[in-house]
């Protein structure tokens, strides 16, 4: 049965362990330790052929992911222009119906029936805040965490309210 990278781990730190002890030949551990090490390095070799290629296959992801972007862009884009295209002419043909006087009675074709109507909701509010006189304002404010001192808290404290959390480690290997 082949041996996992885990199992080889293991393994080593049992072998370490030996070289303390007077009763095992310290040769023998030397030469086990060699033998665990090579293991290692076997898989190792494994690991880095194997991250090669979800490596390859990710920046063939990448490159499909740019493609269809790019084809994103080009729809979003001429889909704006569509819009553009579709507002314009609605407010060409509003202008129209209002320059006529037919905004109020609308148009009725054999085919198509137009009303210029309100869109309802609530109207835009425009405001100048210099000039909003008292009573019309509210104080609003905001708390929150000054990350800065609470780190340099951290230094020297413990707390139940906050933490540092681990770094990151990542694995750098050559020649993948």
């Amino acid at each position: 049965m082949e041996q996992t990278l885990m199992s080889l781990v293991g393994e080593h730190a049992e072998v370490m362990a030996m070289i303390e002890d007077p009763e095992v030949d310290q040769q023998t551990v030397l030469d086990t330790l060699d033998s665990i090490e090579g293991a290692i390095e076997v898989k190792a070799d494994g690991y880095a052929s194997v991250l090669r290629g979800i490596k390859f296959e990710r920046e063939g992801l990448n490159a499909k992911r740019q493609y269809l972007q790019s084809l994103i862009d080009e729809i979003n884009k001429k889909d704006l222009n569509l819009k553009d295209h579709e507002e314009a002419m609605m407010d060409r043909l509003m202008a129209a119906m209002i320059a006529t006087g037919k905004d109020e009675t609308g148009i009725k074709t054999d085919q198509f029936e137009f009303r210029v109507i309100g869109t309802g909701g609530v109207a835009k509010l425009e405001v100048d805040e210099d000039k909003v006189p008292d009573g019309f304002t509210k104080v609003v404010q905001k708390i929150t965490p000054d990350n800065k001192k609470i780190r340099e808290y951290l230094k020297d404290h413990e707390c139940d309210w906050a933490r540092l959390l681990p770094t990151k480690k990542k694995l750098d290997i050559k020649g993948v």
